[in-house]
């Protein structure tokens, strides 16, 4: 089951989505301005599962091998939910700032911002992927090959408290 709670106008928003255990998501937008808003740009707030960074993933190779199975199968199932997830993010995202042509080139910027600890560079782009490939579910890119994936980046944000820490993927249209 899937809770959406959306309000938005043609103006700057702050936004914020709030996982809701495996059921779900809560996705709120509010409307904080009359700046318009650029239809060329995506700006997506996700929490990525440790599990699925290269460090979580790596951790298999470790347990015994009657449980790797079984990890395999739980980590598949987490690979599609946030898959879905990130489908039904964009879609809404994609709803809400209008005309947006999925056929372009696009950039992605991942930032993570984080209170204690953050990923590794590669870590907070493998725990990322699934959004990435439920964003091509939901048409903001045709695929994510180089040919359509022009750059692919990820900087990190210290801030000073766990209830601020949050993953940001921008996409934006090269025209």
């Amino acid at each position: 089951m899937i809770y959406d709670k959306t309000e938005f106008s043609p103006s700057r928003r702050k936004e914020k989505s709030i996982l809701n255990n495996s059921y779900g998501f809560v996705h709120q937008t509010i409307t904080d301005g009359v700046v318009p808003m650029n239809t060329n740009v995506l700006e997506i707030v996700v929490y990525p599962k440790a599990e699925l960074s290269k460090n979580g993933m790596a951790k298999i190779a470790y347990l015994p091998q009657d449980a790797q199975g079984w990890v395999l199968n739980k980590t598949k199932k987490m690979k599609g939910e946030e898959r879905e997830n990130g489908m039904f993010l964009a879609m809404q995202e994609m709803q809400i700032n209008g005309s947006w042509d999925g056929s372009l080139p696009v950039t992605i910027s991942i930032e993570q911002f984080y209170s204690n600890k953050p990923y590794d560079q590669d870590g907070l782009m493998t725990s990322c992927a699934p959004y990435i490939d439920g964003f091509v579910d939901a048409g903001v890119m045709s695929d994510d090959n180089p040919n359509t994936l022009k750059s692919y980046t990820a900087k990190f944000t210290k801030v000073k408290t766990r209830a601020e820490n949050k993953t940001v993927i921008t996409v934006s249209q090269v025209t």
